[in-house]
């Protein structure tokens, strides 16, 4: 198993479609936290979501608030010792599941499903919040950090999110974190990229 590197938060936006409500209220995500509705609170009352990268800063917020909204949580991440302490933050009351695996190794993706599988319910929220946001140029950059920026920002979303398909409920719901790229942001080319494909990835779905 490889050791944990270190993985980037990017900041939203967050691709879902527009036109649909946010999942389990009934209205925007931001209208049921300003009106701080106990509807709100109970929204994902016993359903599962899984969280990529839930041992970054980004994960770690968005496992508190769907634990907070009444949801199972399965908190997947590379490092098992950050995985404990994340379950310990959470306290208690929270139902969680977690996960170990490598999003740039298919086979710990493969791995990760067959867990999913044995656990024989479906899966209604998939949040990919984790991410690699490294310095690199297209002058000097490396093959090597074009492609770990590919393989953790692109492929390994790719992967889980397709081998996840015959888990997701009726009106699951895919979310992404991804920052827009800037033109001429220097020294970060490779996540700029990779990025731009994510968003794609998004989209597409």
């Amino acid at each position: 198993m490889s050791p944990e590197p270190d993985l980037s938060e990017p900041t939203p936006p967050l691709f879902e479609d527009p036109s649909r409500p946010a999942f389990g209220t009934p209205g925007s995500a931001e209208q049921g936290a300003e009106q701080g509705t106990d509807e709100a609170q109970g929204a994902l009352d016993g359903r599962l979501a899984l969280v990529t990268g839930a041992t970054g800063l980004l994960g770690a917020a968005m496992a508190a608030e769907l634990a907070a909204r009444g949801a199972i949580v399965c908190l997947l991440a590379r490092d098992l010792a950050a995985l404990g302490d994340l379950v310990d933050d959470l306290g208690p009351e929270v139902r969680s599941v977690v996960l170990r695996a490598d999003l740039a190794a298919a086979e710990e993706i493969a791995s990760a499903v067959e867990f999913l599988e044995r656990l024989d319910r479906r899966i209604d929220v998939v949040v990919h919040a984790a991410g690699l946001q490294a310095g690199s140029r297209i002058v000097d950059g490396s093959v090597e950090s074009l492609d770990e920026h590919y393989l953790l920002n692109v492929r390994g979303p790719y992967l889980l999110t397709q081998q996840l398909m015959p888990l997701l409920g009726d009106d699951a719901r895919v979310v992404f974190f991804a920052t827009e790229h800037q033109a001429g942001r220097a020294g970060h080319a490779h996540h700029g990229i990779t990025a731009a494909a994510g968003r794609a990835l998004a989209h597409e779905l």
